[in-house]
Parts: structure tokens; C-alpha cells; sequence
């Protein structure tokens, strides 16, 4: 399909955006666009981009099994979290009541002194 050929010296360029040059040292035409790659050049991307999916198919087969392990550690971090909130209610809920407790006897104690 290549249409609109100029033949300049030993050059061949095409009109168009794609140039096809002959090579000086073997006569051969190599294209000069990388819109185009050749069957080697097609076949190593391939098995580069294979390669890549297979080191993500590995990994996400090595999270599958670290994620039991990773629900455990944040079960038991949400356990620690809760008994830390029950500690800060019990010593809110015998602060007041100590502090409740120690006004009441106050004011009692005022009582009686302000009787006697």
C-alpha cells in the first residue's frame, strides 16, 4: 500500500508521514516511523508486557494469601482500640463518681457544721 513514491538518489520517501529510506550498506528499505514495529520488535513487547503480567499475577496471588492475615491483624488492632475505650469509660465513670461522692460528703460535712 505504499502510494506516492519519490526516488531521490538512493532515498526512497513516500509522501506522507511515514519515510521509508534504503540502507546504504545493504540496499535494504527500513522504515523510519514507529507507528510500525516488525515481527521481531512485535514479538519482544510482547513477551515484556507477558512477563510484567505475570510478576502482577504472582503478587496478587502472594495478597491472596496474606489477606486472611491482614483481616486478623486489623481484627485484633480493633479489639485493642475497644478495650482501650472501655478502660477510658470505666476511669470516666469512677472519676465521677469518687468526685460526686467526695462533693456530696462536702456538702453533708457543711451541713453539720453549719448546724452545730
Amino acid at each position: 500500500m505504499i502510494r506516492d513514491l519519490k526516488i531521490k538518489g538512493n532515498d526512497i520517501h513516500q509522501e506522507g508521514s511515514i519515510n521509508y529510506n534504503k540502507d546504504r550498506k545493504d540496499g535494504v528499505i527500513v522504515m523510519e516511523n514507529k507507528k510500525y514495529v516488525t515481527h521481531d520488535e512485535l514479538r519482544i513487547s510482547q513477551l515484556e508486557t507477558q512477563n510484567k503480567l505475570d510478576k502482577i499475577d504472582s503478587k496478587i496471588d502472594n495478597l491472596s494469601d496474606k489477606i486472611p492475615m491482614i483481616i486478623e491483624n486489623a481484627m485484633l488492632k480493633e479489639r485493642e482500640y475497644q478495650r482501650n475505650q472501655q478502660k477510658e469509660n470505666r476511669r470516666f465513670f469512677w472519676g465521677t463518681i469518687i468526685i460526686g461522692g467526695i462533693g456530696a460528703v462536702a456538702g453533708v460535712v457543711s451541713i453539720i457544721i453549719s448546724l452545730l
